[in-house]
């Protein structure tokens, strides 16, 4: 009983601390020129592929994310961007820049 007790006390401690070293982040995504913000834009974990789409606001919040992951965002029309979790707390907005395609 004594050795249940201290195993389960083990794996508490051991799941407490994979758990603690995750949280949710919050950031906002706009057009790095015209500072609107851009609803829908997609927003993916590199390291669990969870991914989010932002809202009609640019704002977007995942959970279960490491400071040293690695988000990319992406919006049709855009540069692709990658960014870690703790810069982003840093700067909770994320500015992507508009792609320059020009027609022949």
């Amino acid at each position: 009983m004594r050795l249940l007790r201290q195993v389960h006390g083990l794996l508490f401690l051991l799941l407490a601390s994979v758990t603690l070293g995750q949280r949710s982040i919050e950031a906002r995504v706009i057009d790095a020129v015209s500072k609107e913000p851009l609803p829908y834009a997609s927003v993916v974990s590199m390291r669990t592929g969870e991914g989010v789409i932002t809202n009609e606001e640019g704002n977007f919040r995942i959970t279960t994310v490491n400071e040293d992951d690695t988000l990319v965002f992406s919006y049709l029309g855009y540069q692709r961007f990658r960014s870690t979790v703790a810069v982003i707390r840093q700067q909770p907005e994320v500015r992507l820049t508009p792609l320059r395609t020009e027609l022949s």
